[in-house]
C-alpha cells in the first residue's frame, strides 16, 4: 500500500489526460460515475459525487464548496482528489457539528 506522499509522487508523474482516465475510474467505481471540478479565481477544486444544490436558496452548496481545499493547478487538485477521496457530502459534514451547521 502507497503511503499518501508516495501515492501523491507518482501521481505527479502522470500526464493530466492520465489523471482524468484515474478520476473518472475511481468516480464510476465508488461514486455512481459523478465528480466535479471547478475552478474559481483563487484555483481548482475536486470532489466526488455532486454539490448540495436542492432547495435552491440553500446554502448547503456554499458551504461545501467553502469547505474544499483550493489548488493553484487543475492537476494538483485531480491529484489531492485521487490521493484523499473526499465527496461533497464529506465537506458538508465537516462543517456540521452535532447535526446543526457551524
Amino acid at each position: 500500500m502507497l503511503t499518501p506522499e508516495l501515492h501523491q509522487q507518482l501521481l505527479q508523474s502522470f500526464d493530466i489526460e492520465r489523471l482524468l482516465e484515474l478520476l473518472t475510474i475511481e468516480a464510476k467505481k465508488s461514486h455512481d460515475g459523478h465528480y466535479a471540478i471547478l475552478v474559481f479565481t483563487t484555483g481548482y477544486k475536486v470532489a466526488f459525487g455532486t454539490p448540495n444544490m436542492v432547495p435552491c436558496g440553500t446554502s448547503k452548496a456554499y458551504a461545501q464548496l467553502a469547505e474544499m481545499p483550493g489548488f493553484p493547478t487543475r492537476k494538483d487538485a485531480i491529484i489531492a482528489a485521487l490521493v484523499s477521496p473526499k465527496t461533497f457530502a464529506d465537506y458538508e459534514a465537516a462543517r456540521t457539528r452535532g447535526g446543526r451547521p457551524v
